[in-house]
């Protein structure tokens, strides 16, 4: 992992910078889930 710091300036870990996600940019396809409850959060942790 990545150690990053977030907006409040705490340190962090991240498996993609923003530089992974530019050289990506054309040869992979990303997804953002959100989980709106604690099941579907279980349910995307599991894939």
């Amino acid at each position: 992992m990545k150690k990053i710091y977030t907006w409040a300036a705490q340190p962090a870990n991240r498996t993609l910078t923003v530089d992974d996600l530019k050289k990506a940019k054309g040869k992979k396809k990303f997804t953002q889930v959100t989980a709106n409850t604690i099941d579907e959060a279980e349910a995307a942790e599991m894939m």
